[in-house]
């Protein structure tokens, strides 16, 4: 037996329900609009190592091993909206 599912209206998953905190789900937003960590620092008002731990803490919690893959994966999930 075939379902029908529609993408539009299917529940996806929230960055909170990743288990990403509020300053990872700000950082991977950052992220997504194209900011490298350098520049999310600078906007964030943190030094570029505490990015950069906060990125590999993105990574882990959502299991991917790129900056392509959380960024695709937070837009396939409609994560946020521009």
């Amino acid at each position: 037996m075939l379902i029908n599912r529609n993408p539009e209206t299917e529940k996806h998953e929230t960055p909170a329900e990743s288990n990403l905190s509020e300053r990872e789900v700000e950082i991977l937003k950052l992220l997504v609009e194209g900011f490298d960590y350098r520049e999310a620092a600078d906007k964030l008002f943190l030094s570029p190592h505490t990015v950069r731990k906060h990125i590999a803490n993105i990574y882990a919690k959502l299991h991917v091993c790129s900056r392509v893959q959380a960024v695709k994966l937070a837009m396939k999930k409609k994560w946020f909206s521009f």
